[in-house]
């Protein structure tokens, strides 16, 4: 984990006094993220997708309650959340506490549980009050997970805080506000216990049948060379298409019950197939 100066800061949030966080082994080397009153009564929740818009939408688009948080400026973190349809990504999103402060947000994919690439930033925009949204480019994304990321160039109670989830990774890296997103977080530090209002508002692509998911299987997979498909055979294929890890459409499609992957690069790709009984989702691993 990086160096990094610990600083005391008291300051003034609806007239009570913030204090830091007790000395954690976990939280001692982060970076002044987040502070909160010792006075402060926090009931234990159960982490869980709080989704109250599109279908696909993942990460905590509802305030259950958590406590006024403080955020260090200039430091980039965020948590990780699981997308299980393939989706098209139209906004990132936080919810606001009116700090003002600029914030600028991203999202990064994942590899083994840490973030790994970006896949995608937005622009800037102020900190208001309630659900704060921040346009992106349309991107697809395939079922897995992402971790949803925020800076801001000020400090201050810029959205509430969940303190009491136990286990929760967070990942962070100082970054001068303005200066450009890391293109891959294998930098990164971390510390446990904390999530936060931020959720990405995804269009699903495809609906996925679980009965039909559960009767059709890919092998061998990892694939090298051909991929083969086995399907009850009143089951017929209407159309498929093969995604890479960016969302970008590959261009191969199944041939009857197979596919030659052997000119793919390796990596993780989507195939996706409509059949006459529902849609459903592969995940490939090209070796």
């Amino acid at each position: 984990m990086k160096n990094l100066f610990l600083f005391v800061i008291s300051f003034f949030v609806f007239g009570t006094t913030i204090s830091q966080r007790s000395n954690n082994s976990d939280q001692a080397n982060s970076p002044n993220l987040n502070f909160i009153s010792p006075n402060t009564q926090i009931s234990p929740i159960n982490r869980e997708i709080r989704n109250s818009g599109g279908a696909c939408n993942i990460g905590n688009e509802v305030d259950p309650g958590w406590s006024a948080g403080s955020f260090s400026e200039n430091y980039l973190l965020g948590v990780k959340f699981t997308l299980s349809n393939l989706g098209t990504l139209n906004s990132i999103n936080m919810i606001g506490n009116g700090s003002g402060s600029n914030i600028q947000m991203a999202v990064y994919d994942d590899n083994a549980g840490v973030p790994n690439d970006l896949v995608i930033s937005s622009g800037v925009t102020t900190v208001g009050t309630g659900v704060v949204t921040l346009p992106v480019t349309p991107t697809q994304l395939m079922p897995g997970d992402y971790w949803i990321m925020a800076i801001y160039q000020s400090f201050g109670n810029h959205s509430n805080v969940d303190q009491s989830i136990s286990g929760n990774v967070v990942y962070y890296t100082s970054l001068v506000f303005g200066n450009p997103i890391p293109t891959n977080a294998s930098g990164f530090s971390s510390y446990l216990n904390q999530d936060f209002l931020y959720f990405l508002d995804i269009t699903c692509i495809l609906g996925v049948n679980d009965a039909l998911e559960n009767m059709v299987s890919v092998y061998p997979n990892p694939v090298t060379d051909w991929l083969l498909l086995d399907m009850p055979m009143d089951v017929k294929i209407t159309n498929s298409t093969l995604y890479d890890i960016s969302g970008k459409n590959t261009g191969m499609k199944l041939i009857g019950k197979s596919i030659n992957t052997s000119s793919l690069e390796k990596g993780i790709y989507l195939l996706t197939i409509e059949t006459t009984m529902g849609s459903l989702n592969k995940k490939i691993i090209k070796n």
